[in-house]
Parts: structure tokens; C-alpha cells; sequence
């Protein structure tokens, strides 16, 4: 389970007062009695975590709890309600060639026709404005490749 400050938050409050008290114990206790008092400082904020833990599990193991409805989506995004997990709006893109408007390392900004769209390369660099071909579009990300690299069956033109 992860943490939550619905545990930490007491759990870290308990500590302090523990180690307050400790602090100011230590002046006036012999070391055989502030051992002792250390040792049940311990045991007090374990037995304090584990409690914590048991009663966090029975309120968010109970459906019906306001926590547990807070805490916990129970409903379901479906697409019969109109949900949409990503619109495909760059899949017109495959295939269309643009320019690089800044530099592609490896994601940036890229112009095809009048209309600007965060792109990013397979790996390699690309400097702004080389030519640019759109391989693959998923969602919201675009794959370009240089038009130089596409033509040479991906071998840059040497300089």
C-alpha cells in the first residue's frame, strides 16, 4: 500500500511529541532509566503505526465509508458516457511532409502548413528548419523523421 498522508501526517506528529519528550527526559533521567524510556518511546510508536495501518485498512477496505468514497474512484469512464481516452486528431499527419521550427532533439516544434504541432524524432537530432516527414501518429504524439534521413534509406548526406 502506499503511503498516505492520511498515515504519515499522524504517524509524524506522534514522532515529534516522542522525540520532544525524549529531549527533554534526557536531562533529568539516569542512562539505565532513559534506555528504558527509549525502548517504550519504540514499542509506543510501533504499536501507534500498526494501529494506524489496521484502522486505515478497515475504513478504505469499507465501500460505504466517506474516506474510502473520497479516496477510491468507483465509477467508470466508458465510452457509451462520452469518454475518450485520446482523439487520433494528428493521424491525418502520416505520410505529410513540414518544417522543423525548432531543433528536433529529440522533440520539438514542427510546421506543416499553417499548423504548428509538438513532434519528436526517433532518437536522432534534427536542427531547425530541415525538412521533416511525419511517420507515426498515436494520440498526441507525432514521430518525424528528417527528409534528408528518409531519402537516403536513413543515412545522413555527408557534409
Amino acid at each position: 500500500m502506499v503511503p498516505h498522508p492520511l498515515i504519515l501526517g499522524p504517524k509524524l506528529i506522534f514522532l515529534i511529541v516522542i522525540v520532544v519528550v525524549l529531549f527533554v527526559l534526557h536531562g533529568y533521567l539516569t542512562p539505565a532509566q532513559f534506555r528504558a524510556a527509549v525502548i517504550i518511546a519504540v514499542v509506543a510508536f510501533v504499536s501507534f503505526s500498526i494501529a494506524l495501518w489496521i484502522v486505515a485498512l478497515r475504513i478504505l477496505s469499507n465501500p460505504e465509508s466517506n474516506i474510502h468514497k473520497q479516496m477510491v474512484l468507483s465509477r467508470q469512464a466508458r465510452a457509451q458516457d462520452g469518454f475518450q481516452a485520446s482523439a487520433d486528431e494528428f493521424a491525418s499527419l502520416v505520410g505529410d511532409c513540414g518544417v522543423a521550427l525548432s531543433a528536433l532533439r529529440p522533440s520539438g516544434i514542427a510546421l506543416f502548413g499553417k499548423r504548428r504541432v509538438p513532434v519528436m524524432t526517433e532518437g536522432e537530432f534534427v536542427s531547425a528548419g530541415s525538412a521533416v516527414e511525419v511517420v507515426a501518429a498515436k494520440g498526441s504524439k507525432v514521430i518525424v523523421r528528417s527528409v534528408a534521413e528518409s531519402a537516403d534509406g536513413g543515412q545522413e548526406e555527408p557534409s
